[in-house]
């Protein structure tokens, strides 16, 4: 057991589904959930059911990018549809945020 050596991580992650739209009605709501994770390491936003996001949306995310990076946090976007994908590209957010 001398060399033997035991790992634990104390890293926090969390995973969060979208699914519809993602807009102004809902972005008030998303803020106010994703606001008790702010210390989290890794958050995960999966877009796989999201079928359109608005600037409110995008807005949302960022101000969730900027907090988590206060805490060396991290912020992954995935599976994004075509159509999601594209207005990311639009607006620049693919320059901005982790997004696949």
């Amino acid at each position: 057991m001398e060399n033997d050596k035991l790992f634990i991580s104390e890293k926090k992650y969390i995973y969060i589904s979208l699914d519809g739209y993602f807009n102004s009605l809902t972005a008030e709501k998303f803020d106010e959930y994703v606001s008790k994770y702010d210390d989290v390491d890794f958050m995960i936003i999966d877009m796989t059911n999201l079928k359109h996001i608005s600037n409110m949306g995008f807005k949302s995310l960022l101000n969730l990018k900027n907090r988590l990076l206060k805490n060396d946090g991290k912020l992954k976007i995935i599976n994004t549809n075509n159509y999601v994908y594209e207005l990311f590209e639009f607006t620049g957010y693919t320059d901005i945020l982790d997004v696949n």
